[in-house]
């Protein structure tokens, strides 16, 4: 009996997933436009370090730009100073 409910139970989960896999097409990724952060130099401490962050995001279509303002934390050993850095990431998007 146990076996059957478990048996049963694997199967729906199965077709549940299949089902799921291909009612939703993926679209192909494209490209949305470009974050770049800079970060602030910093000093790490014994249990961690805050660095703040001034990033930027451009659009690729019409020159679309948005300001945000972060902070990457790190938990851990972290001893040391840092200088200043930049990190870029390309945005993308579903259909662009």
């Amino acid at each position: 009996m146990r076996s059957t409910l478990l048996s049963l139970a694997l199967v729906t989960l199965a077709a549940t997933a299949a089902q799921a896999s291909t009612s939703f097409p993926s679209a192909p990724l494209r490209q949305a436009g470009t974050l770049t952060c800079a970060v602030e130099p910093g000093m790490g401490l014994i249990v961690g370090s805050v660095r703040a962050t001034n990033c930027q995001f451009v659009s690729n279509r019409g020159g679309f730009v948005q300001a945000y303002a972060g902070r990457i934390e790190r938990a851990g050993l972290d001893l040391g100073v840092t200088s200043g850095q930049a990190i870029a990431w390309r945005v993308m998007t579903p259909g662009g």
